[in-house]
Formats: structure tokens, C-alpha cells, sequence
């Protein structure tokens, strides 16, 4: 079947019949969507992936169960399964698992996690993709066999499109979310895939309790193994033989996953940490509330010019809250708050866990922030546990590192001082208990409320103002100490040279195009890299030849709706040329398959550049009403083209578009006859 067959089947698709299509692909994007799904460090890291889209489609509950391959003993089965929004149709779901640039993520009331969709590219690696949509109406089936060999043979040019088998099937049940199975998947770690390692994995990763507006409930089923001691108790025909860290365990071909599903609450890692810090009198804890800053007032108050400092312009900040502890060699509590770690046959590195971590809705990012380095022989790394609120952190393809953007640099350079700020309380706090053993026989928590200087009992979360003793909250500046003022502004000189030295980096490899203008000297044009680039591009070349567009910018708003309001070059504002011939352009960076806008509303499109999907291939665009569009190329002009319904029916009642599609970069380059280099 054809795109557009396919897409008019609609409500008229005829139920429980199988159809099979063919996904046109170009090697490039076949490459990019190869590589972004065999870019992990375990395979454990799809599992993260699905829970974080969970997450994002406001579900309630996730279940995880892995089985072995009843066709192949070394590989394993992953099935998944969530109540949040479904995939309305089928190509959403190609969209999501195959289109790089595509997500599925909507926008809600809770900020999404992940970005632009590439953790769903993990979930591609196994034998067969099988894909359960449960919409109101009817579930949607999808099943590809072999996508990671099907994308090798269009790389290879063997082929130009993969083969998606699907069928919709009326939906009686009462369910409505997403199930996904990865069959014949090669595990790696086979070890990564045990109940216990899964669970406490997971486990860290719901720590979702006041941003998410429905609280998660994750239930686990991971698989069960058993130590073979000896090659003699190996029964072969009643057990199946694997290699973990170069030891040996068995499965029963009957039973090879547990039981019954474990039940991770919403918050439990989270609780485990707060029994920890009630427990100890060792373990110092500090956090943004002013919790473990009692007596260090104007530490507490550079920490928070630190928070103000890397604040970006809109209304959240980039660094919130903090939880920090210092469990030092307390290994008993280590264990606690990360089972992994003790001594067994999955054991993990103290090292691999501890450390400071960022955290994005409720979701700790597995990419933990280094802090070997906190300076003037601080505590080791790997004796910290932190998590800190950084909702506008931006993750890299692999999810495991960070985009390397300005608003992350701000974040981790935060991070680490605000760190050595806590680091150094500490290294205080342990050498007055050292010189005063006896106030540290009594087993009291450090945010137990204790009695202060004056003999008043004070708050856990009420600072005691420093030498002066006085009450004064955390966040209110007491006008008789200018230290935090001084280390604001150290802290902002040495964040400016940061930040000239990445903005020289950035400048040295952005193309340019360079100008003289009218007093002959050169002006250089760098090429845009987002949405609002393009908006600067376009009053940059209306005012050097507004004739070459022939529009006129009234106004432009480009945090929401359709960008631009127009009239025709050379026309006077007024409102009844508003009224008759003004007309909306929408602006985008790169114009892609999926158009977020009615049509109809709108009389031209300017992006910088088209997706090799829309601009080699000559695709269709999809809009907001999942009608489809030809991008035609003229050839009378470069850089423009027609946008031609698809649609039989409107053309015959001459409904097409008349719209106006602009390749911004080469009219901008044509016009002036250089190119970006």
C-alpha cells in the first residue's frame, strides 16, 4: 500500500485484516537511526528509555518482564507495558522507532524528559519489534522483523525502505496505553537482566513524587538464575548453561523468570534515603532547604547566589533543588540506599554508583556529574550521594551524556562548586567532632532539631545566622556581611571566561558568509542553528533585497501559534490591508515530514533548510489534521517550491493549497551569490 492509501484508510480499515507497507528510507536517515540504537552501554539502558516515554505520557503504571528465547538460549525476550497516551495511528509509531527527529512525546503538565525521541531507536535491536497501540477504538498492531538488518540493507543500498506488517483490531478491552516486546534480544551483561539487578535499577529511577501530577507504580519481573558450583550438577536436559563475569548459572527451561511481579511505589528510592539520614548521626545531610547548613549561614547564602547565578531567563531556574549526603565509609548504609553493591554474585562498584546526579522531573539522568575534583583534598567521589532538580538539563544521542550547550555547562560548573561548598562544611564538621568526641557519642541525626547557642530549639531547616546567633532564614540577606556578594561576583568572572572560551569554539566552527556594507567594511552573517535564527536571517535579507521574498513582517510571534503576520512587499499597514490581504508565514529551522499546523491557515512556509526525507525524496508532509502534501520544486526560482495536495477530491474542487514553500538558506545564498563556508 502507498502512503497516502494507507493514510486515507481512516475509520473505513478493515479490522483483523493483515497489511504489510513499505517505509521508504534514504541511507542516511537509515544510518543515523542504526547507529542511535546501537549506541548504548547495556541493553538495560532500553528498559530506562520506555520508562522515561511512560513518564511522559502521564502513565500510572509500567510493567517490566524478561523471559528467555525459547528459540535461542543466549537471547532474550523484553516485554513492556504502560497506561499512558497512546500512538494515535501508525505512522506515529514509525515516527517515534525510525525517524530520527521525530518523538512522540506531547506537550503536558509535566516538562517531558527525554528530547527529540532517540531513546525510543533502542528498543529496534532484537529479533522482532512487536508494537500494541490501545486507543479508544481499536488497537493498532504492528510487527517488523529484523529492523536493525533491514536498516543495514538500505545502507548498503540492497534496498530503499523496510517492511512493517500491521493490522488494527477493535478494542473491547477496557485498557488504553502501550505494549511493546523486543523479541530475540542479545542481552550483553546477561547479569544486568536478573530480577535483583532490575529492580534496584528502576527503583532509582522513580523518585517521582511533587512534579508528576499522577505518581508512578512500576511493576518488575526479572529473570531468575541459579550458581552452578560444578560442570557435574549441569543437568543439560532440564537446564539451560550461561556465563556471568565468568562464572557459571543455570535456568530451569520452565521457570526462567520470577514468579510474580515486585511492586516499586512511586518514591521508594527517594524513602530509603531519608531512613538512611535518620538513622546515623555519621551521615551528614544537606539540602536546599537549609538542612545541614545550621551554624553555616553564609555558606548556605553562597550557594544560593550560586542557584541565582545560573538562573536562565524564563520564570524556572536551571538548578533547583539539592539533596546532598556525605555517607563517608558508612558501607552498611551505602548498601541500603544501592543493594548492588554488596558482596554477591551481581556485585556492582561502589564507584559506578556514587556520585552527584542530575534530576529531571522526579527522574534521576543516569550520566552522573564527576567530583573527584572537588579541590583542597576533598572527600573522595565515590563517598557523596546527590541528586539535584535540574529540570532544564539537555541529554546527548546516547542518553548517557550531556548536549554540549550553554544551559548544562551553567548547570555542572554549578553543581561542582556548590559542591565544594558543601565538601568543605563537612571536612569542618568532621574535625569538631574529632576535637569533641564527647558531643558525638549521643546517636542524634544531624536534622534532628537541636537545642542552639541561645538555648532555644531550633528548626532542622532554620539556619542560626552564623557567629551572630540570630534566627535569620536562609534565603534573607543579613546586610552586615559582603563575603556573598564577592564570591557572586568571582563566580560570575569565572563563569564569563567559561563561557567566552565555549561561545570562541562555537564562532570557529559556525559557516559564514561575509558582506561589505556601504562603508566598505566586512560584516560577517554566521548560518542559523535554530527556529529564531531564522527569523533574524529573514529581516536581514528583507532589508538587503525585500524584493526577493516580497513580504513585509508585521509581527512575529515565535514562542507559540504561527510566527509571522505578513502583507505583500511594497503595501501600507492599515487595518484594512491587514484585514484583506495580510496572511500568516509559519518559520521553521528545518522543514520536516510532520507539520504541526492546519494548512489552510497559512499562506507560506520558510524554513533554513529541508530534511533529506522532504527535500531529496519529495515526501509528503503531514498536517495538524493528518492531511497530506507533495513538495513540488519550481524551476523557474531556487529555493522555492509548491506545496500539492494529495487529496483527489480537492483537487478536483480546486481546494489546493497555493502555498508557498521557501528553502530560506539557498535564496539567501542565490541572492548574494556567495555560500556559507
Amino acid at each position: 500500500m502507498t502512503y497516502e492509501e494507507n493514510a486515507a484508510l481512516g475509520d473505513n480499515i478493515e479490522f483483523n485484516k493483515k497489511y504489510q507497507r513499505k517505509e521508504y528510507f534514504n541511507s542516511s536517515n537509515a544510518n543515523s537511526t542504526r547507529e542511535i540504537a546501537l549506541n548504548n552501554v547495556s541493553k538495560v539502558e532500553i528498559i530506562r528509555e520506555q520508562f522515561h516515554n511512560a513518564v511522559d505520557e502521564m502513565a500510572t503504571n509500567f510493567d517490566i518482564e524478561i523471559s528467555y528465547d525459547i528459540k535461542n538460549v543466549n537471547k532474550i525476550n523484553i516485554h513492556m507495558k504502560h497506561d499512558g497516551k497512546p500512538f494515535i495511528d501508525l505512522q506515529e509509531i514509525i515516527n517515534c522507532y525510525f525517524k530520527v527527529g521525530n518523538t512522540s512525546k506531547k506537550k503536558s503538565k509535566v516538562d517531558t524528559i527525554g528530547g527529540k525521541g532517540f531513546g525510543a531507536k533502542l528498543s529496534i535491536v532484537g529479533d522482532m519489534l512487536l508494537i500494541n497501540s490501545y486507543t479508544n477504538k481499536y488497537i493498532i498492531k504492528v510487527e517488523i522483523e529484523n529492523p536493525i538488518k533491514q536498516l543495514e540493507n538500505i545502507i548498503e543500498g540492497n534496498i530503499d525502505y523496510i517492511d512493517v506488517n500491521y493490522k488494527y483490531i477493535k478494542n473491547d478491552t477496557k485498557f488504553k496505553g502501550v505494549e511493546i516486546s523486543l523479541l530475540g534480544v542479545d542481552p550483553g551483561y546477561f547479569y544486568h537482566f536478573s530480577h535483583e539487578y532490575i529492580y534496584q535499577y528502576i527503583k532509582m529511577f522513580t523518585v517521582i513524587y511533587k512534579k508528576q501530577v499522577s505518581p508512578i507504580s512500576v511493576r518488575v519481573k526479572g529473570l531468575e538464575f541459579n550458581r552452578l558450583r560444578d560442570m557435574s550438577s549441569y543437568n543439560s536436559k532440564e537446564e539451560y548453561r550461561v556465563v556471568v563475569n565468568d562464572s557459571y548459572y543455570t535456568y530451569s527451561k520452565h521457570i526462567n523468570t520470577r514468579y510474580d511481579f515486585q511492586i516499586i511505589e512511586s518514591g521508594d528510592f527517594e524513602r530509603d534515603i531519608e531512613s538512611v539520614v535518620l538513622e546515623s548521626n555519621k551521615i551528614k545531610y544537606f539540602d536546599s532547604t537549609g538542612k545541614g547548613f545550621e551554624d553555616y549561614q553564609d555558606e548556605y547564602d553562597k550557594i544560593q547566589e550560586i542557584i541565582y547565578s545560573i538562573q536562565d531567563d524564563k520564570a524556572d531556574s536551571s538548578l533547583s533543588s539539592f539533596k546532598v549526603l556525605f555517607l563517608g565509609k558508612e558501607k552498611e548504609y551505602k548498601e541500603r540506599i544501592y543493594p548492588l553493591i554488596k558482596r554477591g554474585k551481581f556485585k556492582q562498584k561502589e564507584s559506578d554508583f556514587f556520585g552527584i546526579y542530575p534530576e529531571k522531573n522526579g527522574v534521576i539522568l543516569p550520566k552522573r556529574i564527576d567530583i573527584r575534583n572537588i579541590g583542597g583534598g576533598g572527600n573522595g567521589f565515590n563517598q557523596y550521594f546527590g541528586i539535584f532538580d535540574a529540570p532544564n538539563i539537555g541529554l546527548g544521542v546516547d542518553r548517557n551524556s550531556y548536549n554540549g550547550v550553554e544551559s548544562n555547562f551553567k548547570i555542572q560548573m554549578g553543581i561542582k562548586d556548590i559542591m565544594k561548598i558543601i565538601d568543605s562544611i563537612v571536612k569542618k564538621k568532621r574535625k569538631l567532632e574529632h576535637e569533641n568526641p564527647e558531643n558525638n557519642e549521643t546517636n542524634i541525626p544531624s536534622n534532628t532539631p537541636t537545642v542552639g547557642n541561645s538555648g532555644t530549639n531550633t528548626p532542622p531547616n532554620t539556619p542560626t545566622g552564623g557567629n551572630k546567633g540570630t534566627n535569620t532564614p536562609p534565603n534573607t540577606p543579613t546586610g552586615e556581611n559582603n563575603d556573598k556578594y564577592r564570591h557572586k561576583n568571582k563566580y560570575r568572572k569565572k563563569l564569563a571566561y567559561e563561557l567566552r572560551q565555549k561561545a570562541i569554539d562555537k564562532c570557529m566552527n559556525t559557516n559564514m558568509i561575509i558582506l561589505k556594507n556601504q562603508s566598505d567594511q566586512e560584516v560577517s552573517i554566521s548560518e542559523p542553528s535554530c527556529e529564531n535564527d531564522v527569523l533574524s536571517m529573514l529581516y536581514i535579507l528583507n532589508f538587503i533585497k525585500p524584493e526577493e521574498l516580497g513580504i513585509n513582517i508585521i509581527d512575529h510571534n515565535p514562542s507559540e501559534g504561527i510566527d509571522c503576520y505578513c502583507l505583500p512587499y511594497g503595501m501600507n499597514k492599515n487595518r484594512e490591508n491587514l484585514e484583506k490581504y495580510g496572511y500568516w508565514v509559519e518559520l521553521k529551522y528545518k522543514l520536516d515530514i510532520n507539520f504541526n499546523h492546519e494548512i489552510n491557515e497559512i499562506k507560506k512556509i520558510i524554513c533554513w533548510e529541508m530534511s533529506d526525507s522532504v527535500g531529496k525524496k519529495a515526501k509528503s508532509i503531514k498536517d495538524k489534521n493528518n492531511n497530506y502534501y507533495k513538495v513540488i520544486k519550481r524551476e523557474d526560482k531556487a529555493g522555492f517550491y509548491d506545496l500539492i495536495s494529495t487529496d483527489e477530491n480537492a483537487i478536483e474542487n480546486g481546494e489546493n493549497s497555493g502555498i508557498d514553500v521557501i528553502e530560506l538558506k539557498k535564496v539567501f545564498e542565490n541572492s548574494l551569490e556567495k555560500a556559507f563556508i
